[in-house]
């Protein structure tokens, strides 16, 4: 049995919980699991299909690096052997289809270990979007939504302290 009644919202919470690196899906059923993988695929699948380029994804998630040094060491020879296997990857990634892509993320993402419980997680798909590209997209779109109601209830608390009938007397 869900806790949440209609079925919109506990849709969202269960993509919200398997897009979490520090939950892993852990909490899911696994009829919920498969379910919520379907509507991944589906959304990511369209996500995908809409960019226009892989370069608008590439550049959302480009970390600021410092300009190289001139003189050439191990582990810029290193990151260039890597870049190039990335090259590679997406060069055979570019063939499949965008729900086959999706997919391929999730097998990759649920292979991954858990996060630590106290990163946070957006920190963590902003370290991964460029392995998970159309999923790090995702997880933004779910993992922005506050948990709490406290802050905007903390407004209203206090816009009815300046806004109260004694002090529209004046």
């Amino acid at each position: 049995m869900d806790k949440y009644e209609p079925a919109d919202i506990q849709n969202l919470l269960n993509k919200a919980s398997y897009l979490d690196p520090r939950f892993c899906d852990v909490y899911l059923s696994d009829d919920a699991r498969k379910l919520v993988k379907q509507m991944i695929i589906e959304e990511g699948g369209l996500l995908l299909s809409r960019l226009n380029s892989s370069e608008s994804v590439s550049e959302e998630c480009a970390p600021s690096n410092p300009p190289p040094s001139k003189k050439r060491k191990l582990g810029a020879w290193l990151e260039k052997a890597r870049r190039s296997a990335q090259d590679d990857d997406q060069r055979e990634s570019s063939s499949l289809t965008s729900l086959q892509h999706v997919q391929r993320e999730i097998e990759h993402y649920e292979k991954l270990p858990c996060a630590d419980a106290t990163s946070h997680p957006l920190e963590w798909w902003k370290v991964h979007c460029k392995q998970f590209p159309a999923l790090s997209l995702l997880a933004k779109q779910y993992l922005c939504v506050r948990a709490s109601s406290s802050s905007s209830e903390r407004v209203f608390s206090t816009s009815g302290h300046i806004i109260s009938k004694r002090k529209s007397c004046l």
